[in-house]
């Protein structure tokens, strides 16, 4: 559980991505609590909420690699780390799934071989 979440090594990010912002912290939040409240207190009235902010907080991850900020890969891995948060082990481990078929495509395999070993922490 007290892993530091996966980072694409080859991926040089200004210091502005390194810091979130309050808005994006705030936004992070809110979606951990609402997955929490569906996955593991089984409010499935949040279903629709939660999905709403997974898809909010999507489009902003996707402004970032549409702008080169991020990798895919990172998206990927960052999505898993919230779902994982949020109690949703099965979507995190998809998305990290997702992000090591793309480290294998570049032929990262050292990036790989640590998406493989937080998968492995996820599902023990």
């Amino acid at each position: 559980m007290g892993s530091t979440p996966i980072g694409h090594p080859k991926k040089n990010k200004p210091m502005s991505e390194k810091i979130p912002t309050p808005e994006n912290q705030d936004l992070r939040k809110r979606v951990i609590e609402a997955l929490r409240a569906l996955f593991v207190d089984g409010k499935s009235e949040h279903r629709e909420e939660a999905l709403e902010l997974v898809e909010q907080w999507t489009k902003g991850e996707e402004k970032k690699v549409e702008s080169k900020q991020q990798t895919v890969i990172d998206l990927n891995l960052k999505r898993a780390e919230l779902y994982f948060e949020g109690g949703n082990p099965e979507g995190a481990i998809e998305n990290l799934k997702d992000a090591a078929y793309q480290a294998e495509r570049d032929n990262d395999q050292e990036l790989w071989v640590k998406i493989w070993d937080r998968i492995d922490e996820m599902e023990g």
